[in-house]
């Protein structure tokens, strides 16, 4: 495949309110990895999407620009960040950036019905954060970096969901016990 084709091919799909038309996973594993560098779209730019998903996304190298909303900022190597459900993102780089990521449905931390999806996951759905950057500046950052470094390494290998899963948990459960949540102004 050409470098070009390769560019067309890796372009984000969106419909007409910007959400993003591609399944993450399947109804039976609603997740999904994706393995990217920044060079494979065009202008070295993830342009404006949403999704339903919560997404993860790990700076393994380079330095990338973050669009959440109206907020802008750069993340540089061994960063990460957390972008809840349904926020409008772009992402881009001057050079090139490896920044293996990945996507899942709340549901798949615990069952919509569940306690722990009333108690644990409902509230950031919820809420008022947009987005939570990780980095090495505090123990349980770290922690959660480490955790979403071994998520991308079991993710690199053949797909092991009982795994994956239990990584999801690990990470989950760091941000539930380390990140306020706010609920949203509906005013």
């Amino acid at each position: 495949m050409s470098q070009t084709e390769k560019k067309i091919s890796a372009r984000i799909k969106t419909d007409d309110t910007l959400m993003e038309t591609a399944l993450h996973g399947t109804s039976l594993f609603p997740f999904r990895f994706y393995d990217e560098k920044m060079e494979d779209f065009d202008f070295n730019r993830i342009d404006w999407h949403w999704h339903t998903e919560f997404e993860f996304v790990y700076i393994e190298s380079g330095m990338v620009h973050f669009h959440i909303g109206e907020k802008s900022f750069p993340l540089s190597e061994r960063q990460g960040i957390f972008i809840n459900s349904k926020l409008l993102h772009q992402i881009h780089a001057e050079h090139n950036a490896a920044i293996p990521n990945f996507l899942f449905l709340p549901s798949l931390i615990a069952p919509t019905d569940s306690i722990i999806y009333q108690k644990y996951v409902l509230p950031y759905l919820n809420s008022s954060l947009d987005y939570s950057i990780f980095s090495s500046a505090s123990e349980w950052q770290e922690k959660v970096l480490s955790e979403m470094k071994k998520l991308i390494a079991l993710s690199r290998n053949e797909m092991n969901e009982l795994l994956v899963s239990i990584q999801i948990q690990k990470i989950w459960s760091l941000i539930a016990a380390n990140v306020a949540c706010l609920l949203r102004s509906t005013i």
